[in-house]
């Protein structure tokens, strides 16, 4: 697996290799929510109150922004939660 933004990534992608998208989540414990960022998808911002509602955020949002991006696939990448 070769991870989204690394060089020759949508290359790649176009081949059909699988790629992957780190996604670091925190817990602000002051507002009770999960945030994931990713320095991989640049624009990948999202909040929800339970990790789950957190993962099913993030699987509608990358296909959106990965759309508007040059990485134009056609494939989901692998979404790795850290």
């Amino acid at each position: 697996m070769y991870r989204l933004g690394w060089p020759f990534s949508a290359m790649l992608a176009a081949l059909g290799m699988p790629l992957s998208i780190k996604i670091d989540v925190v817990h602000d414990d002051g507002v009770g929510v999960y945030i994931g960022t990713s320095e991989d998808l640049i624009g990948l911002v999202a909040e929800a109150m339970s990790f789950e509602e957190l993962k099913s955020e993030v699987k509608l949002l990358v296909p959106e922004l990965l759309s508007h991006q040059s990485h134009k696939s056609g494939q989901v990448p692998v979404l790795i939660f850290k």
